[in-house]
C-alpha cells in the first residue's frame, strides 16, 4: 500500500509539471499503468495462486501467475522494488510486555490474623508464595542458568547502571538496561535536565518479592518479572537546563526503599534482564495488598 502511494504522488507530481503519463516515454506509460492497474487487487491475485483454491481454475491461475509477474517486472525496473516479498506483511515482534504483569507489594505490617482483614492479606501472601515459587521453577527450566542469589547482585548491578547512564545521558546504554517503554518514558522525564548521582553503597541486602511469568500469544512466548525491593545509599541532584537545583542535594544522601522490576523474554535464548517499571506502595489503605503502577523515575525516589 505504501508503494502504491508512492506512485500515485510520483504520478500526481508528473502531471503538475505537466509531464503526463501520456506524453511519457512508452516504456514508463507501460510500467506505471501495469503497476497501477494490478496493484490495489494484488493481495487477492497472490491469495489466490499461493493457497491452491481449487475454485480458480488452471487456467486462471496460470493468468494470475503472468500478472503476477508483469507486476514483479514493473517494479524491478522502476526501482521501487527488488521482489514482491517486500509487500509482505513484515512480522510484529514483541519484546516487552508494556505493563507490570502483578504489582503486588507484602504489608510490613498485617492486621490481627483471626481478623478478616487479616485473614484476607496473609491468604494473599500465601498464595503469591506459591506463585513465585512456580515461577522459579519455569524460569530455571526456560533461562538456564538462573540462581536466586546472582540474580540478586545482578538486579543491584543494573539499577546502578541504569541510574548512571541516564546522569551521563548515554542513551545507547540505557537503551540496553531498560525496555522499550521505560526508555521513552525516562527520557521524556528527565528532558532538559542535568542528573547528578551517586552511590555510596548499599543499606540493606536486595530481597526479592515477587515473581510472575505470562506467556503472550502462544504458549512458547513467555515473559518473566521479577519485582526486587533495593535499598541504596544515593545522593541525586537535578537541574534544569539553566543549572537551577530542582530537587535533591548534592552533600545530603538519602536510602530510599524502591521496588524495581525486571523483565526477560524467555523464549529469546541470551536475552537479558532489563528495568521495566518500578512499583510504588499504597501502604495508606490497610485493606490493600497492592500497590501502584510506575514506569518511569527510577532515580526520583531518592529525591521524594
Amino acid at each position: 500500500m505504501a508503494t502504491f502511494t508512492r506512485l500515485q504522488t510520483i504520478l500526481r507530481l508528473q502531471s503538475r509539471r505537466g509531464v503526463v503519463v501520456a506524453s511519457a516515454s512508452k516504456a514508463s506509460q507501460t510500467q506505471f499503468l501495469a503497476i497501477a492497474t494490478v496493484l490495489p487487487n494484488r493481495s487477492k491475485v497472490s491469495s489466490a495462486y499461493t493457497k491452491k483454491d481449487p475454485s480458480v481454475s488452471d487456467k486462471n491461475r496460470k493468468a494470475k501467475a503472468k500478472q503476477m509477474e508483469m507486476i514483479d517486472d514493473a517494479f524491478l525496473r522502476s526501482g521501487l522494488s527488488k521482489s514482491r516479498r517486500n509487500l509482505k506483511k513484515r512480522p510484529l515482534v514483541i519484546s516487552t510486555l508494556g505493563q507490570i504483569i502483578d504489582p503486588y507489594i507484602p504489608l510490613s505490617k498485617k492486621n490481627f490474623f483471626l481478623s478478616p482483614t487479616g485473614l484476607k492479606q496473609r491468604w494473599q501472601a500465601f498464595k503469591s508464595f506459591l506463585k513465585s515459587t512456580y515461577c522459579v521453577a519455569v524460569i530455571k527450566r526456560k533461562a538456564k542458568p538462573f540462581n536466586i542469589s546472582d540474580f540478586k547482585l545482578q538486579a543491584e548491578k543494573i539499577y546502578i547502571a541504569t541510574n548512571e547512564a541516564l546522569a551521563s545521558q548515554d542513551k545507547t546504554r540505557l537503551h540496553t538496561l531498560t525496555t522499550e517503554i521505560a526508555f521513552h518514558e525516562l527520557r521524556s522525564a528527565f528532558k532538559n535536565r542535568q542528573i547528578k548521582w551517586q552511590c555510596l553503597g548499599t543499606a540493606s541486602a536486595p530481597r526479592i518479592i515477587n515473581i510472575r511469568v505470562i506467556p503472550l500469544e502462544d504458549k512458547t512466548n513467555t515473559f518473566a518479572q521479577i519485582t526486587v525491593k533495593l535499598q541504596l545509599k544515593q545522593i541525586l541532584a537535578v537541574y534544569d537546563q539553566y543549572n537551577r537545583l530542582l530537587t535533591g542535594s548534592e552533600d545530603r544522601y538519602k536510602q530510599p526503599t524502591e521496588y524495581v522490576v525486571f523483565e526477560r523474554h524467555l523464549a529469546k535464548p541470551n536475552s537479558p534482564w532489563r528495568i521495566c517499571g518500578k512499583i510504588v506502595p499504597n501502604f495508606g489503605n490497610p485493606d490493600s495488598t497492592a500497590s501502584g503502577n510506575d514506569q518511569s523515575h527510577m532515580t526520583m525516589a531518592a529525591a521524594s
